[in-house]
């Protein structure tokens, strides 16, 4: 019921100010909510009425049917033959915006399971849009936020967050010094309540050559002035990820050059003009041995804070990455913005390349798509470009791949022309610079982007599974998966229940069989099992499979119900692997009295239709009457939509194989470690 609350809430209404949704059925929580709803209505009416408050329409009156309002949601255009499709959301005014989530809300837990095992910050907040409770940096994201679920923490302040909590954020970092970094800038722009330190200013160390002094000399200062208010007296090296980094810097400093003897020699010495000058070179020996040679032992200590940067201070950093490595015509398009040393947004878009593209065609058409994301977003910046509490347009844009000079130049021009021109010029824009100064700093902004960008990807990939053209209702997407299945492996109808079979093992030991078991394309988690090999000890695939195939349909006449049932025959049977895998399962069904589809068809007796998927190629094989042989993969693409039914059963099966047999070895240790 709350989440249908907020839900309505959120939701755009019409002209009488009524959201309008589409349901089956109204349940008693949909009719609570909108009893509930009618009662505020009410409630707010009466308020306007009393005191002459009169409810205004940001967007004015206009009418728009469902449809019309969900492909202005997906922005879709017809770009000739192909199909381009942005999924763009607005800048915060107040949280940073991250990466995207499915449209319907995900619990905490599946959130948090989900996150990357990777570098970076994550975010507590009340809800997806709401307050944001504590902002934390971890090496792994993945591990560090599942701890804070297991109710092991006795800390009063976490018990009463985590009770708040009901959603979490993430941006990956290139480095742990850049979480750091980030994670300081935002705790002090956001000001978590339950962030109790870092909330004042936090900065990196670095190393001051003080060249303007009459004998210069190196030091530590906690942080690197503005450029506005650096001279040229003073040479800055760093940044480092600790004082005492920098301090074992000078150490060595010391140690090598004996500077301070020196000085002390050319401060009171009876020949000071001599010593003078050898403290004058050896102190320009050290900075060019030690601070300014690329190979430099102390030079790689350095830190290359990617939100430290001068470069990065106002700056958009754009790129792109395959939707599906394997499918590479999808393409999702990142704008990361940069300002003032702080992560403040970035913008999504997908589009789609035409087919058949040579690689030089093709990297032609990828500049030409960076051009237009650039193009939409400062043209069609989605939000009063006024109420954004920074810079909308930066001073540089940096490209993963070159753009024409055309097309800079356009980009030029957008700005000469834009509404706030005034408060920054035409930006310098160019691609990865493969050499010089900038070279470095370019590749970390860069990766930043292409890091958080495949985070999205993943998740994306998750959403929609098919291509544009191909995705429709779910039920659809299934009935056609499900049919091209049916002609691949010629089947009599299209397989309803599907059971995947994977063997998993540890270095030989704990070796079991799972079985998932799909019912019209959807997983019925109720009908997994875990089979524990017992007929011997050691790796064999081979064998493990023909045990629990021949175990498995033995039980099948045990079974009573028809359809079903825990043991009932299914309509196909998918083996995780190649030839020799599937003879041997099907050395296990005719072991248990079930014969092979397209082999023993004249027996009489119950026959099964089985196949394997094997990983490297995603081929299939079977004894078919279609084939000559099972040695001969049945299709020809890994994206065919019958293939991709076994790929996702296969990757499902695996997972499940994986995960109880990781259980199993750490509860043999542990049992182990009672017995010690």
């Amino acid at each position: 019921e709350t989440a249908l609350l907020q839900m309505v809430g959120r939701a755009a209404r019409n002209v009488n100010g009524e959201a309008i949704f589409y349901a089956d059925k109204v349940t008693p929580a949909m009719q609570s909510a909108i009893d509930t709803t009618n009662y505020r209505r009410e409630k707010q009416q009466a308020y306007n009425l009393k005191n002459n408050k009169v409810p205004i329409s940001a967007r004015g009156s206009e009418i728009k049917s469902i449809f019309d309002i969900f492909r202005e949601e997906m922005n879709v255009e017809e770009l000739g033959s192909d199909v381009e499709w942005s999924r763009s959301r607005k800048v915060k005014v107040t949280q940073p915006v991250t990466t995207p989530r499915p449209a319907l809300d995900p619990t905490l837990e599946e959130l948090t399971y989900n996150l990357p095992a990777k570098t970076g910050i994550y975010m507590w907040k009340t809800e997806r849009d709401g307050e944001t409770l504590y902002i934390g940096k971890a090496k792994n994201l993945n591990s560090r936020c599942k701890s804070y679920l297991t109710g092991k923490d006795e800390r009063p302040r976490i018990n009463g967050m985590m009770k708040r909590v009901k959603w979490v954020e993430y941006i990956l970092t290139p480095t742990e010094q850049d979480a750091l970094n980030l994670e300081a800038k935002l705790i002090n722009l956001h000001q978590p309540p339950y962030n109790v330190a870092l909330k004042d200013d936090f900065s990196f160390p670095y190393i001051v050559a003080r060249v303007s002094d009459e004998l210069p000399r190196f030091e530590r200062v906690p942080k690197k002035p503005p450029p506005s208010y650096q001279t040229d007296g003073y040479e800055y090296y760093g940044p480092y990820s600790t004082s005492q980094e920098a301090d074992r810097i000078l150490k060595t400093i010391e140690d090598d050059y004996n500077l301070r003897k020196l000085a002390f020699e050319a401060k009171n010495g009876e020949n000071r003009k001599e010593a003078t000058a050898k403290y004058l070179q050896e102190f320009e020996n050290c900075r060019a041995v030690l601070f300014e040679s690329e190979e430099s032992h102390i030079s790689t200590t350095r830190v290359d804070l990617l939100f430290d940067e001068e470069v990065n201070k106002s700056r958009d950093v754009i790129g792109l990455v395959p939707i599906n490595p394997k499918s590479p015509r999808d393409v999702l398009v990142r704008i990361c913005q940069l300002r003032k040393g702080i992560y403040r947004g970035e913008r999504d878009f997908q589009f789609r390349l035409p087919p058949g593209l040579s690689e030089e065609e093709r990297e032609h058409e990828l500049g030409l798509i960076l051009f237009k994301a650039l193009e939409r977003h400062y043209q069609d910046p989605q939000e009063e470009v006024s109420t954004i509490p920074f810079s909308f347009l930066p001073e540089s844009i940096l490209t993963m791949l070159p753009l024409s000079s055309e097309n800079a130049k356009e980009v030029r021009r957008m700005f000469k022309v834009h509404p706030l021109r005034e408060t920054v010029g035409p930006p310098n824009v160019r691609s990865l610079q493969k050499r010089g100064r900038n070279k470095n700093t370019d590749a970390v902004a860069m990766q930043f982007v292409v890091d958080n960008l495949e985070a999205t990807a993943q998740e994306v990939r998750e959403i929609m599974p098919l291509s544009l053209e191909q995705r429709g209702t779910t039920k659809k997407m299934i009935a056609e998966r499900s049919k091209s299945l049916k002609d691949l492996l010629n089947l009599p109808s299209a397989p309803s229940r599907i059971e995947c079979y994977d063997v998993s093992h540890s270095q030989g030991d704990f070796s079991t069989c799972s079985r998932v078991v799909f019912i019209d394309g959807k997983p019925e988690k109720s009908l997994y099992r875990i089979f524990n090999i017992k007929s011997f000890s050691g790796n064999d695939d081979y064998r493990s499979l023909t045990e629990v195939l021949e175990r498995r349909f033995k039980r099948a006449y045990e079974d009573t119900e028809k359809d079903g049932g825990e043991w009932s025959v299914p309509d196909l049977v998918v083996i995780d692997g190649g030839k020799g895998q599937l003879n041997a399962a099907c050395k296990g069904l005719r072991a248990s009295g079930v014969g092979v589809f397209g082999v023993d068809d004249s027996s009489g007796g119950i026959v099964v239709p089985i196949c394997a998927l094997a990983k490297k190629n995603e081929e299939v094989y079977a004894y078919n009457s279609n084939s000559d042989s099972p040695l001969v993969p049945l299709n020809d693409s890994p994206d065919n939509p019958g293939v991709l039914m076994l790929r996702q059963i296969r990757d499902e099966s695996h997972r499940f194989a994986i995960t109880r047999m990781r259980q199993r070895r750490r509860r043999s240790f542990l049992e182990d470690s009672e017995v010690v």
